[in-house]
């Protein structure tokens, strides 16, 4: 027993001598830096500083709002100074150490961006075969908002983003908010934001993707000296539900153009994406000669005047057309947006003005522009932040502060205690309905309502983390939450009165025999009044990812359960829970070579992911990624 002892001693003794300790800080304060990205031999971690790794190891240094920096490990304590890189907004560690973890940042850039989204703790996609709803405590798109590099992609007709022609390789991660941030650059935050990061990396890419559909998409990006530009194209053969049934008229086709430039403080987006759907209706009701066509241009432009003032400007203009030959109906909508955002930071102190124009043009919707104007603001009194946003629409004359004023403001205090972090928010928000839910017209089963007023929120949330655990909670009390009533026949958008939803949460990512686990459990129920559940809500969502590392080989598999979804408002009728491994499979890494075999719903399970509608059935993927210095 002495000897193991002695010889255990000695072997830390060893560890010890040749490890590293690594220290932080900010160059510019001399503060503490407390949570640091550290990427070396192809993974990357999320580590509290200072952190001990073994000597000879070269490793990269990154975190939000500083400047990577890559260094060897040489001396038994190293002191290392990040230098401030200006940025425009700096999300909560603890509200993003998730969705940055090393188990799902292996997977951003393979996947598609649903692959990814659906990963995220509190987001649930509803399938209605190719295209998606988003789903964040039972609130749809409607209630969510979408970023580029922080900078609002705005349809106003739906807040629809056609996710499908989004380029692969253009991006490199994504940042999930909820509660804790009032505004992204002008736009105030409702219910949550999904905000995609450009890959900032100068790497021609080639990324290829085909199935045992015979459905292929190909993204090629070439990127020297801060220009990226590229050509993503797709095509999608029919959906096979399970059981080898094929659902005829489901293919999807596209492809999209994209150009990006960075250069110190000056940066410029253009991505043009167009695709065509088929659109085979549901069950009991299908359509042959159906086809739905999208377009999306976005333009994204931003420099400094000075060193404090920058300048944002925003376009996304969207086309969609519906041609359902089975029953005459050719309907098309064009919907425009402009934004100019004027950003003043200064001292971690964020002050701006904006002005947003929103426009339609549709068979279904009344022509209309919208204008609106606003301020916002993120700022520190003592330990407390606060996070403000307020803007006004000219469009309404009467009930000012019902219909025309759109606010949100944030208060909220982040402390440390030992290994934890604890964070506390208090929020009261407004989102103004959609073009849609206003005007909708041109239709014998549905109709807008322009008596509508604007949604409002008043939540509290909590967060208690560490590096391997999170605990969250909180409760959202909803007024006037819009919802699609049925009311003589007529679908038609109404106020809510009341919706409640209490929530807890818990993530837990731990390491055992090499395999990295990550379990989510959510428990979200959206309470209407007389304790019935708002439909196609699931209370209850666990997610399991899991991945091992062999060699140059990762295997992973994705597990989800979904409790049960209520179809009316008195809760009689269901759709089942459904616990599914959604997907499995295995990569091949070298240093700029990745290959990526997967199977898609491997028990081939049917699953109605909104009624009539059917989940994919068994799908083997392969995925091909390579990258040129």
């Amino acid at each position: 027993m002495k000897k193991i002892l002695v010889i255990l001693f000695i072997f830390f003794l060893f560890v010890k001598i040749f490890s590293s300790y690594i220290y932080v800080y900010d160059k510019s304060t001399n503060d503490s830096i407390v949570f640091v990205k550290v990427s070396y031999e192809g993974k990357t971690y999320q580590l509290k500083t200072p952190f001990e790794i073994q000597k000879g190891k070269e490793i990269n240094l990154s975190t939000l709002g500083y400047k990577e920096k890559t260094i060897k490990v040489t001396d038994d304590t190293m002191y290392i100074y990040l230098e401030v890189e200006p940025f425009i907004y700096k999300p909560l560690v603890v509200e993003n150490e998730r969705i940055e973890s090393d188990i799902l940042n292996i997977k951003i850039e393979e996947k598609d961006l649903y692959s990814i989204i659906k990963k995220i703790p509190q987001v649930t996609l509803r399938e209605y075969n190719r295209s998606y709803v988003i789903s964040v405590d039972g609130l749809l798109n409607e209630d969510n908002l979408l970023c580029i590099d922080g900078v609002p992609i705005v349809n106003q007709q739906s807040r629809t983003v056609p996710f499908s022609i989004f380029p692969k390789n253009l991006f490199s991660s994504l940042n999930f908010y909820k509660n804790d941030r009032s505004n992204f650059l002008g736009e105030n935050l409702f219910s949550s934001g999904i905000d995609f990061q450009i890959e900032k990396s100068d790497k021609t890419k080639i990324n290829l993707t085909f199935d045992d559909r015979k459905s292929y998409d190909i993204d090629l990006t070439l990127s020297f000296k801060g220009f990226k530009f590229g050509k993503f194209y797709f095509d999608r053969n029919d959906l096979v539900l399970p059981y080898s049934e094929k659902l005829k008229n489901s293919y999807q086709n596209g492809s999209s153009d994209y150009l990006y430039f960075k250069k110190n403080s000056f940066s410029i987006l253009y991505i043009y994406g167009k695709s065509q759907t088929g659109d085979p209706g549901i069950l009991g009701h299908r359509f042959l000669n159906s086809t739905i066509f999208e377009n999306n241009r976005i333009f994204n432009l931003n420099f400094n005047i000075s060193k404090f003032l920058k300048i944002f400007y925003s376009n996304n203009i969207y086309t969609y057309i519906y041609d359902n030959k089975d029953l005459k109906v050719y309907d098309t909508s064009k919907t425009f947006s402009d934004n100019i955002i004027l950003n003043f930071e200064k001292d971690k102190r964020i002050f701006g003005t904006f002005f947003q124009k929103n426009g339609i043009k549709s068979t279904k919707v009344f022509d209309i522009n919208e204008y609106f104007y606003g301020f916002f603001s993120n700022f520190l009194f003592g330990s407390l932040k606060f996070s403000n946003s307020f803007s006004f629409s000219s469009n309404f004359k009467n009930d000012f502060f019902k219909k025309n004023f759109v606010y949100s403001f944030t208060i909220s205090k982040e402390f440390f205690f030992k290994d934890y972090i604890f964070y506390n928010s208090l929020k009261i928000s407004t989102r103004r309905p959609t073009f849609n839910e206003l005007y909708w017209s041109g239709d014998i089963f549905s109709k807008g309502n322009e008596n509508l007023l604007n949604e409002k929120v008043f939540s509290y949330s909590f967060t208690i983390s560490d590096e391997e655990k999170k605990f969250l909670g909180g409760f959202n009390y909803y007024k006037d939450l819009i919802r699609w009533v049925n009311i003589n026949g007529i679908y038609t958008p109404q106020n809510i009165l009341r919706t409640y939803n209490p929530y807890i949460g818990f993530e837990y990512n731990k390491k055992f025999f090499n395999i990295n686990n990550s379990l989510t459990l959510m428990v979200s129920p959206m309470i209407l009044d007389r304790y019935k559940i708002l439909l196609y809500t699931s209370p209850v969502n666990l997610n399991y990812f899991a991945f091992y590392n062999f060699k140059n080989f990762n295997f992973f598999l994705y597990f989800e359960y979904r409790s049960i979804r209520f179809l009316n408002n008195e809760n009689t009728k269901y759709l089942p829970f459904y616990i599914s491994l959604d997907e499995s499979g295995v990569e091949y890494n070298l240093k700029n070579f990745k290959l990526t075999f997967s199977i898609i719903n491997p028990l081939d399970l049917k699953i109605e992911s909104v009624k009539g509608y059917i989940k994919e059935g068994r799908k083997i993927t392969f995925n091909l990624k390579t990258e040129v210095l």
